[in-house]
């Protein structure tokens, strides 16, 4: 806010007029966010936590921070797990001694979803040979990541004698909330 003065200077002839002074009011500039928007709204699992980003904000705005909430609505400090989330991204301006962010525009919401990674073919289990030794014999010989899968092995009878038999590995998830496996969970 300023206060302004007119002094006027008129020829003698003329009646004298007294100074007028006015206030001026510079009012601040309004940014508008309404362009503003979340990148990616979906990710799927990778174990690392998601990081937003805006695309779009007007110059002289940015990110002050993000606040991430479970389906529930309960605070995270950050979002890794296969679900549903809600971030909110709150914006400031640069130079708030000449600019405010238009009414509503501060923050942003997004509803944000991370899919559960699919898992196909991560599992190998091949024939072989074991050599008779007068004792039951097992044949674990699945290749698969053991941090992701539990294996179970069963066998058409008890490999004793010498013979063909049939080996199966049937493999289950460890984590199902963010893994789900696609195709067969059974090998023979």
């Amino acid at each position: 806010t300023y206060e302004v003065t007119a002094k006027i200077v008129l020829p003698p002839q003329y009646n004298p007029v007294r100074p007028m002074t006015a206030t001026l009011t510079i009012e601040k500039g309004v940014i508008d966010t309404g362009a503003g928007r979340f990148e990616a709204t979906s990710a799927i699992y990778s174990g690392e936590a998601i990081e937003p980003e805006m695309l779009r904000l007007p110059d002289g705005v940015d990110v002050d921070y993000f606040l991430y909430y479970d389906a529930e609505g309960e605070e995270l400090d950050e979002i890794v797990g296969a679900g549903e989330y809600t971030v909110e991204a709150y914006l400031y301006v640069e130079d708030p001694a000449h600019y405010v962010i238009a009414d509503g525009g501060d923050v942003k919401t997004a509803t944000f979803t991370i899919e559960k990674k699919s898992l196909k073919d991560e599992a190998t289990f091949a024939n072989g040979t074991l050599i008779y030794n007068e004792a039951a014999q097992t044949y674990e010989k699945a290749n698969y990541d053991k941090s992701l899968f539990n294996v179970a092995y069963t066998y058409s009878g008890a490999m004793k004698n010498a013979g063909t038999y049939t080996a199966t590995a049937t493999f289950t998830l460890k984590d199902t909330a963010n893994y789900e496996l696609k195709g067969t969970n059974t090998l023979t």
